[in-house]
């Protein structure tokens, strides 16, 4: 076995904290800051623990949050162990690493559910996707709503939401956070739940009044009914309509019991904007005040719990039967087996001397509960979820950051990684931090660190992350890191008449086109332009693999965006740009030209007598047909038009657009041989390769982007 020498020449480029963290052996909760070096830690880490023969690699458990994560933590630790294969022992290590376990959390509660997964009556060939048990769900909330029309716990909330809501935000939501296989219906948790949701729905509606009640008061206007409607807006804005006592629920209640919205009469432009507004504002106010009277007196929702017990019933049913489960389903369900079932718990516990967990600042209460129930002492076998003094004192070894907690949406929940930091070390665990940044100019750490304390400032709530300052490496030589904040100014235009006639956004991108770019659009165009000089310039140098300047590559720069609804004005900007670009998720599929190409020729195979799918088949790089010659043909069909006719061949003036149809028309007609006969992903492949689609993107530069739309299409077709 490697000497302890060689090791530490091998880790001599750590620092302190990262060696201190790679040596430790006791329980512990490493903060590492991003580009802290926290993987080469655990891999470094996860070495040791071999060669020190304190455990086989099969008897380490190494866990992450995601599927990306746990393939690079794989691949790293396998890289470690292979660059000493000539030492026999490591070798014999190698062969046992395919039983490794180096996996996602959900994986690996996956492995144990399956072992186990009958006492629920679910068949061990389950599978996870929660696109497709929300769909279940919907399904099942849609059906006791049509069946159970006349219950009053129905009556109540069809008095609160609106149907699609009730549906996809009440029902669905609560079936999501708290109906799963393992967990009985709790008329308690029911009621805390329940009350949760009303919560945030009365929140949510509460908004909404206030910020019409704004709109209504900035109308103003003259008249009984705008004058009673402007003071009724100024009363409820007033109001503190989030208070939950029970005597100030009361007296909200009886404040807008009198106040009085009525709609306007006469045509005058105020009246007519705010007779808009009006009944919104009277449904807001009727749904807030039946909710308010619900979270005053309990006995509203009472019904509501059977309701839900039906619900559930329903749900978990489907679940049984199409072996659909969420993520969430498994977690509770694994938590739930090695709890009840000791001997799965004594074989993992056993079976596993250490566990490692990458980015647990996106994990859960449940989760940690696992991590205990995996760690409990070998001379203990308890009833639940064992206490810290009662976990094995080596075992648990835990990195993450609370800075980057990103899935507070799947359940992340940055307090447990707080709570549990505190618990180790009350036990005698360590905190070790990682606070040097070794990926990013220390310039822009300093900025980082003078901006974030004000971003992230909080009342010192374990629900919300700290910010602590990051320390720095040393400057790259010949870089020089730089901050751009872009503004577009607001330019006002004045007419002749002296008037403002309009508030135009102007743009850097505009160079004399008539009408100026929105917002969105200019951002982009900034960008794509600003892209373009980090490639051609030596403004935005980087350093290489040897720490020597260079210009970015197109491969270096990413663009990263709040939102992405406005992915698509960056991928126009690009394209018009001619910058090539990778998509790390498509969301204008259903918008640009390959997917509406391939919809209407299969539309047109369905529908013969579709005169607009022709029309935009003609126009399509299948045919490619002149506007003149489009015009020809549709003149000589007429009302009897049949797509791709062979006496209309030729029709066209020029023979370019004769040869055009022709060729197209053998197309369309080996497609209508196949229509009925070949699966729908065949035919998308057909016009997609055969029909020469995707020749035609790889012919063009500008257009080889759309290249991953076919991949996608034909996955959805499948």
């Amino acid at each position: 076995m490697m000497c302890e020498t060689e090791f530490l020449q091998r880790i001599e480029h750590l620092d302190v904290n990262q060696r201190k963290a790679v040596f430790h052996d006791g329980n512990c909760v490493v903060s590492a800051g991003a580009g802290s070096g926290k993987t080469t830690v655990l891999a470094y880490r996860f070495l040791r623990l071999v060669l020190e023969q304190k455990a086989h690699v099969d008897e380490i458990l190494t866990l992450t949050f995601s599927r990306k994560a746990a393939a690079e933590m794989h691949e790293r630790i396998h890289r470690q162990l292979l660059s000493y294969a000539h030492d026999p022992a490591i070798a014999l290590e190698l062969g046992r690493f395919p039983h490794a376990t180096v996996s996602t959390l959900d994986s690996f509660c996956k492995r144990i559910v399956v072992s186990d997964a009958v006492h629920y009556g679910i068949a061990p060939d389950f599978t996870l996707d929660d696109e497709a048990n929300r769909t279940l769900a919907q399904e099942c909330a849609l059906a006791v709503v049509e069946n159970l029309k006349d219950h009053p716990g129905l009556d109540f909330l069809a008095r609160l939401y609106h149907p699609t809501d009730l549906i996809d935000n009440f029902l669905v939501g609560l079936a999501g956070q708290c109906f799963h296989p393992a967990t009985p219906f709790d008329p308690n948790v029911a009621t805390v739940a329940v009350h949760g949701w009303l919560s945030q729905y009365r929140d949510a509606l509460v908004e909404q009044l206030i910020e019409t009640s704004h709109q209504i008061l900035a109308i103003g206007g003259s008249g009984k009914i705008l004058e009673e409607a402007a003071q009724s807006c100024a009363r409820v804005i007033e109001l503190d309509l989030m208070d939950e006592n029970e005597v100030a629920i009361a007296s909200n209640l009886a404040v807008m019991e009198s106040l009085a919205v009525k709609k306007g009469r006469g045509k005058a432009p105020e009246v007519e904007f705010y007779n808009e507004l009006q009944p919104i504002w009277v449904d807001v106010c009727l749904r807030l005040k039946s909710l308010l009277a619900a979270l005053s007196d309990r006995h509203h929702i009472a019904p509501v719990f059977d309701l839900l017990a039906r619900f559930r019933q329903s749900y978990l049913q489907r679940k049984r039967q199409t072996g659909i489960l969420t993520f969430a389903d498994v977690a509770t369900m694994a938590v739930d087996i090695l709890k009840r079932n000791k001997g799965i718990r004594t074989y993992y516990k056993q079976k596993f001397h250490y566990v490692m967990i990458d980015e647990f600042q996106d994990n859960n209460q449940l989760q940690k509960d696992l991590l205990f129930l995996l760690s409990e002492r070998d001379d203990i076998l308890g009833e639940g979820v064992p206490g810290v003094d009662r976990l094995a004192s080596d075992k648990l070894f835990f990195v993450g950051d609370e800075k980057q907690s990103i899935y507070r949406f799947r359940g992340a929940d940055v307090s447990v990684f707080k709570q549990l930091d505190r618990e180790l070390l009350g036990a005698g665990g360590e905190h070790i931090e990682l606070a040097t940044n070794y990926r990013s100019e220390p310039d822009l750490i300093e900025l980082f660190n003078t901006v974030f304390p004000y971003v992230m400032e909080n009342g010192g709530e374990d629900f919300e992350a700290d910010f602590s300052p990051l320390s720095t490496r040393k400057p790259s030589e010949g870089i020089s890191p730089s901050v751009s904040l872009w503004v577009k100014p607001l330019v006002e235009e004045v007419g002749e008449d002296g008037e403002d006639d309009s508030a135009q956004e102007e743009s850097p991108e505009e160079q004399g086109d008539d009408e100026p770019l929105a917002s969105v659009e200019a951002e982009a165009y900034a960008i794509a332009s600003m892209i373009g000089r980090m490639v051609s310039t030596d403004t935005y140098l980087i350093p290489d693999e040897n720490h020597t300047p260079r210009r970015p590559t197109y491969r270096d720069i990413a663009i990263l965006y709040r939102t992405a609804s406005n992915q698509l004005h960056y991928e126009k900007a690009l394209r018009v740009k001619e910058i090539p670009y990778t998509l790390s998720a498509v969301q204008s599929l259903f918008l640009e030209a390959p997917t509406n190409d391939l919809y209407q020729m299969l539309q047109l195979a369905l529908y013969p007598s579709d005169r607009k799918a022709y029309i935009a088949a003609l126009r399509s790089p299948f045919c490619r047909l002149s506007d003149p010659a489009i015009l020809q043909i549709l003149e000589a069909g007429g009302k009897n038009l049949q797509p791709f006719d062979p006496q209309h061949a030729g029709i066209p003036n020029s023979a370019e657009d004769r040869t055009k149809f022709t060729v197209a028309a053998d197309l369309f007609a080996r497609l209508l041989t196949m229509v009925g006969k070949e699966p729908l992903a065949r035919l998308v492949a057909f016009l997609w390769f055969d029909g020469g689609y995707r020749y035609l993107l790889l012919s063009d530069p500008s257009t080889q982007v759309y290249l991953e739309h076919g991949e996608y299409l034909l996955e959805l077709a499948r």
